[in-house]
């Protein structure tokens, strides 16, 4: 398993990601109490009106969100869903894009109307 060597393409895919982004939100992200600052999860949530998808990264790959976290959120949202990836980790785009991309198009052909 190759966990970011040297040579490992996540670094130029940061690199070229983050220099699109504002560094107010670096600074943010880099500051957790200032990021969370005024997010209420239990006003939050309730308030979305669309439809939303929780793509779950697997924990035993060090996926950051657990199943409680998630059943909870779907709770509080007027229309969750959930789909776990067995067995994929955080950079679930990177480790099985096919297995995304099928459960992405499969919720958005729940919307078509």
């Amino acid at each position: 398993m190759n966990v970011f060597g040297k040579q490992d393409t996540w670094f130029t895919l940061q690199a070229e990601n983050l220099c699109h982004v504002d560094p107010e939100v670096i600074t943010c992200i880099q500051d957790t109490e200032r990021m969370n600052q005024g997010y209420d999860a239990l006003v939050l949530l309730p308030a979305i009106s669309c439809p939303v998808l929780f793509l779950q990264a697997d924990a035993a790959t060090g996926g950051p969100t657990t199943d409680e976290e998630i059943t909870r959120a779907l709770r509080l949202l007027r229309d969750g869903r959930r789909v776990f990836l067995k067995g994929v980790s955080h950079a679930m785009y990177k480790d099985q894009p096919d297995l995304v991309q099928q459960a992405i198009n499969a919720f958005l052909s729940t919307l078509a109307a």
